[in-house]
Protein backbone atom coordinates (compact mmCIF):
# COMPACT_ATOMS: atom_id res chain seq x y z
CA UNK A 1 0.00 0.00 0.00
CA UNK A 2 1.22 3.40 -0.75
CA UNK A 3 -0.48 6.46 -0.30
CA UNK A 4 0.27 10.06 -0.40
CA UNK A 5 -1.92 13.17 1.07
CA UNK A 6 -2.26 16.75 0.58
CA UNK A 7 -3.90 19.26 2.93
CA UNK A 8 -5.16 22.37 1.91
CA UNK A 9 -6.59 25.37 4.13
CA UNK A 10 -7.89 28.58 1.71
CA UNK A 11 -9.60 31.22 3.86
CA UNK A 12 -11.28 28.91 5.72
CA UNK A 13 -11.78 26.13 3.76
CA UNK A 14 -10.34 23.15 4.40
CA UNK A 15 -9.26 19.85 2.12
CA UNK A 16 -7.25 16.58 2.32
CA UNK A 17 -6.60 15.13 -0.96
CA UNK A 18 -5.57 11.70 -0.14
CA UNK A 19 -4.17 9.30 -3.09
CA UNK A 20 -3.87 5.52 -2.95
CA UNK A 21 -2.06 2.66 -4.54
CA UNK A 22 -2.78 -1.21 -3.37
CA UNK A 23 -0.16 -3.18 -5.46
CA UNK A 24 2.03 -6.25 -6.21
CA UNK A 25 5.57 -5.44 -5.19
CA UNK A 26 8.32 -6.70 -5.80
CA UNK A 27 11.82 -5.50 -4.81
CA UNK A 28 15.68 -6.68 -6.21
CA UNK A 29 18.61 -5.73 -3.64
CA UNK A 30 21.86 -5.44 -5.57
CA UNK A 31 23.73 -6.77 -2.90
CA UNK A 32 24.04 -10.15 -1.72
CA UNK A 33 21.96 -10.00 1.05
CA UNK A 34 18.10 -8.98 1.14
CA UNK A 35 17.62 -5.49 3.03
CA UNK A 36 21.48 -4.81 2.96
CA UNK A 37 22.33 -1.74 0.67
CA UNK A 38 21.17 -0.18 -2.49
CA UNK A 39 17.68 -1.89 -4.19
CA UNK A 40 15.12 -0.89 -6.88
CA UNK A 41 11.34 -1.40 -6.74
CA UNK A 42 8.44 -2.01 -8.82
CA UNK A 43 4.62 -1.57 -8.14
CA UNK A 44 1.51 -2.28 -10.09
CA UNK A 45 -2.25 -2.30 -8.66
CA UNK A 46 -5.45 -0.33 -8.07
CA UNK A 47 -5.46 3.33 -7.81
CA UNK A 48 -8.41 5.60 -6.16
CA UNK A 49 -8.64 8.84 -4.59
CA UNK A 50 -10.82 10.69 -2.02
CA UNK A 51 -10.84 14.20 -1.20
CA UNK A 52 -12.47 15.73 2.53
CA UNK A 53 -13.57 19.12 2.91
CA UNK A 54 -15.44 21.60 4.99
CA UNK A 55 -18.15 21.27 2.04
CA UNK A 56 -18.43 17.66 1.75
CA UNK A 57 -16.88 14.65 1.16
CA UNK A 58 -16.12 12.11 -2.08
CA UNK A 59 -14.21 8.87 -3.37
CA UNK A 60 -13.35 8.41 -6.65
CA UNK A 61 -13.82 5.06 -8.74
CA UNK A 62 -11.31 2.41 -8.87
CA UNK A 63 -8.41 2.92 -11.65
CA UNK A 64 -5.06 2.11 -12.16
CA UNK A 65 -1.21 2.81 -11.07
CA UNK A 66 2.26 1.87 -10.68
CA UNK A 67 4.95 3.04 -8.53
CA UNK A 68 8.86 2.44 -9.66
CA UNK A 69 11.30 3.43 -7.15
CA UNK A 70 14.73 3.06 -5.74
CA UNK A 71 16.71 2.80 -2.28
CA UNK A 72 19.10 1.81 0.32
CA UNK A 73 18.36 -0.88 3.13
CA UNK A 74 20.41 -0.43 6.53
CA UNK A 75 20.60 -3.77 8.58
CA UNK A 76 19.38 -2.67 12.02
CA UNK A 77 19.44 -6.23 13.73
CA UNK A 78 19.74 -10.17 11.89
CA UNK A 79 16.00 -9.66 10.63
CA UNK A 80 15.14 -6.34 10.60
CA UNK A 81 16.10 -3.25 8.10
CA UNK A 82 15.40 0.38 7.91
CA UNK A 83 14.41 1.18 4.54
CA UNK A 84 14.73 4.55 2.79
CA UNK A 85 12.81 5.13 -0.29
CA UNK A 86 12.65 7.49 -3.52
CA UNK A 87 9.25 6.61 -5.34
CA UNK A 88 7.45 8.11 -8.26
CA UNK A 89 3.99 7.08 -8.96
CA UNK A 90 1.57 7.39 -11.94
CA UNK A 91 -2.10 7.07 -10.68
CA UNK A 92 -4.52 6.79 -13.46
CA UNK A 93 -8.30 7.92 -12.01
CA UNK A 94 -11.31 8.43 -13.88
CA UNK A 95 -9.80 9.75 -17.08
CA UNK A 96 -6.99 11.35 -15.08
CA UNK A 97 -3.56 11.43 -14.23
CA UNK A 98 -1.62 12.06 -11.25
CA UNK A 99 1.78 11.91 -10.62
CA UNK A 100 3.78 11.94 -7.62
CA UNK A 101 7.71 11.80 -5.96
CA UNK A 102 7.61 10.56 -2.31
CA UNK A 103 10.44 9.80 0.12
CA UNK A 104 9.70 7.36 3.00
CA UNK A 105 11.01 5.13 5.54
CA UNK A 106 10.12 2.16 5.75
CA UNK A 107 10.72 -1.58 7.41
CA UNK A 108 11.61 -5.43 6.03
CA UNK A 109 11.04 -7.84 9.27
Amino acid sequence: MNAVGDRYDLFGTEMQINQYLLSFSAMHFVGREIGDGFFLRGDAGLAWMAVDSTSGNAESDMGVGILLGCGYGIPVTPGTRILLNLNYAIRKVEGDTIKTVNVSVGGLF
